[in-house]
């Protein structure tokens, strides 16, 4: 697998472990409430320090690395958390369209989707330090 599709590998559930996050932090009341760009702006020591564990791990280039913010959605500040959203991090545990307004279905939600979502990010780490372990990489012959 090509190192940027490692990368979309961890980025993936690490974009949906920060939206699900922006949720609870913001009270899990309504997702009208959310804002993903405030979430991360007041993180961003935090988020710095687990792509740069992310970086080591997967020894990814600045390239790859640079999708995580320039496709993460909070840059603009106009990227929305949705019901849709959180029941794809979730693994559908709810019907569509999921009622996001009733606060249990929410809390179902959220729960599940940090859940299914971290598991999901430890095996995408696993899978890109092995992928890219420098053991696996063809050694360059001297001359």
């Amino acid at each position: 697998m090509s190192e940027t599709g490692l990368g979309y590998d961890v980025f993936a559930p690490l974009w949906g472990i920060l939206e699900v996050g922006a949720v609870v932090a913001s009270g899990a009341r309504s997702l009208r409430d959310v804002s993903l760009a405030d979430f991360v702006g007041g993180r961003r020591e935090e988020v710095a320090r687990l792509l740069e564990v992310v970086r080591r791990v997967g020894d990814f280039s600045p390239g790859t690395m640079a999708i995580f913010d320039e496709q993460g959605g909070w840059s603009n500040g106009r990227h929305e958390v949705t019901a849709e959203a959180l029941l794809m991090y979730s693994g559908c545990i709810e019907g569509y369209p999921p009622d996001a307004e009733e606060p249990a279905v929410l809390r179902r939600l959220v729960r599940m989707g940090a859940d299914l979502q971290l598991a999901t990010l430890m095996d995408a780490l696993v899978g890109a330090a092995v992928g890219r372990a420098p053991s696996r990489r063809p050694r360059r012959r001297s001359s």
